[in-house]
């Protein structure tokens, strides 16, 4: 009994604090918010970021900003949701910059550049909701492919990401500030017998970053290719070096658009329940 009494004490003092926060004349308010701000208690601090978010001061991402290196993970989180709230793009910088070891506050911060790029995005007059998107030129690990060949995946990729209908992007030859980076490779080029054909295979990697921080996000690869029943020569091999590159485009665009298409519903809360439609 003595808890719950305590927790309501508590919720009354918030609101109360918030509440003063919030109407006191302005002046008096941002004293008032500042001095809240620099509270040695997290949850005077967590409160004065929401008052300063609802309030929208002058200067109030100044305010807030210097809270993402609070030493509580719960303060950190809630500067991120203040900055997402009081809409104010010029906030992207401090957040991308902003990498963090809590799930909590990384979440936070996601959340919010998300948020803060679409503002960003229709002010300039573009779809609000693309996601920005790096693919640079892949990497020939194997030391086997032709350039052609290379700039042939890397094209392939970016434009089949590009052409797909299920997730609204940006793409870009060259790696942005936010958003996914797409870095691709041809991690392997094999040649093996089987019985009397020749057979070479193409082992295509792509490796999913977010931008700025590199946070991997996901890695995959698919391996196709195909064999002739005679010796292989140059000829033969770039043939097959073609056909499985080919293979591995709409393989590694279908493994991208599918991650990002459920990441963006986890990150935004709009994912589904498991055995809900």
């Amino acid at each position: 009994m003595s808890i719950f009494v305590f927790d309501i004490r508590v919720n009354l003092w918030g609101w109360a604090l918030l509440v003063t926060l919030v109407t006191s004349p302005a002046i008096a308010q941002t004293k008032a918010q500042r001095r809240a701000l620099s509270s040695n208690k997290p949850r005077v601090r967590i409160t004065a970021i929401v008052a300063v978010a609802k309030a929208k001061p002058k200067g109030a991402r100044a305010l807030i900003e210097p809270l993402l290196q609070d030493k509580d993970p719960a303060v950190r989180a809630a500067a991120a949701e203040g900055l997402e709230r009081l809409g104010d793009v010029a906030a992207l910088a401090a957040l991308r910059a902003h990498t963090d070891p809590a799930p909590l506050v990384a979440g936070a911060v996601e959340r919010a550049i998300i948020v803060l790029e679409a503002k960003e995005k229709q002010a300039a007059g573009r779809d609000p909701n693309a996601l920005t998107v790096s693919v640079p030129p892949p990497v020939d690990a194997s030391g086997k492919v032709p350039p052609a060949l290379l700039q042939r995946f890397g094209d392939g990729v970016r434009d089949g990401i590009t052409a797909q209908k299920r997730l609204p992007v940006e793409v870009y030859d060259e790696v942005r500030k936010s958003g996914y980076g797409v870095r691709l490779s041809i991690r392997a080029v094999n040649e093996a017998t089987q019985g009397p054909v020749h057979v070479l295979t193409v082992t295509c990697e792509m490796t999913l970053v977010q931008l700025p921080q590199n946070a991997l996000r996901m890695q995959a690869s698919a391996t196709a290719g195909g064999g002739f029943e005679e010796a292989l020569d140059d000829k033969m091999r770039e043939e097959l070096m073609r056909d499985g590159i080919n293979e591995c485009i709409p393989a590694l665009t279908s493994d991208f658009v599918e991650y990002a298409l459920a990441r963006a519903a986890r990150v935004l809360g709009t994912e589904k329940p498991a055995g809900k439609k």
